[in-house]
């Protein structure tokens, strides 16, 4: 079985004036696409991390699609 796999960390304020663009994403944790995700990723102690080991144990196949 295939498993898209993909997240958007955002921190909103509703006092921001100014949008938030993909050069925000960029400059900020990163913006990821891909393989990318499960290089950064995985045995990481964050909720993708946790998506990619647990598909690996248990014989899913991830594909990682965009991390922001």
């Amino acid at each position: 079985m295939r498993i898209a796999v993909g997240g958007i960390s955002h921190e909103t304020s509703s006092f921001a004036v100014v949008p938030t663009t993909i050069a925000d994403f960029e400059r900020g944790f990163g913006l990821y696409r891909g393989a990318e995700i499960a290089r950064r990723f995985t045995g990481t102690n964050i909720c993708t991390g946790g998506f990619l080991d647990g598909a690996a144990a248990h014989g899913f196949e991830a594909v990682p699609l965009m991390w922001g």
